[in-house]
């Protein structure tokens, strides 16, 4: 189901154990915190994703790399986040013809 695979994608690209938090709290330190929201809503491909950024002129910063994250996550094969784990991972597949890759609002 469609919020079984966004808690996966929140897990794997937004997490306190991602890069993209290693990058933004941790490495940088443009955030000091960053989570996400999964809503049962009528948009059920939505995903939030929140961070606290402590100084105006980082936004874009932020704003670039959570952008980069998302585009990364539609067009990532799983296996390149996790090498040699995937196959324990049980992958709901989209109906596309890589069927591993996330895409568009399927994600």
């Amino acid at each position: 189901d469609v919020y079984k695979r966004q808690d996966l994608i929140s897990q794997l690209y937004f997490s306190n154990n991602s890069a993209l938090y290693q990058e933004l709290v941790v490495d940088k330190q443009i955030a000091s915190q960053m989570f996400t929201y999964n809503p049962d809503t009528k948009d059920p491909g939505l995903l939030h994703v929140f961070v606290k950024v402590e100084n105006e002129a980082d936004l874009a910063k932020a704003r670039d790399a959570i952008n980069r994250t998302y585009v990364q996550a539609r067009t990532e094969l799983v296996d390149a986040i996790l090498p040699g784990k995937a196959s324990k991972l049980q992958i709901i597949p989209n109906r596309t013809p890589n069927r591993h890759r996330w895409s568009g609002r399927e994600y």
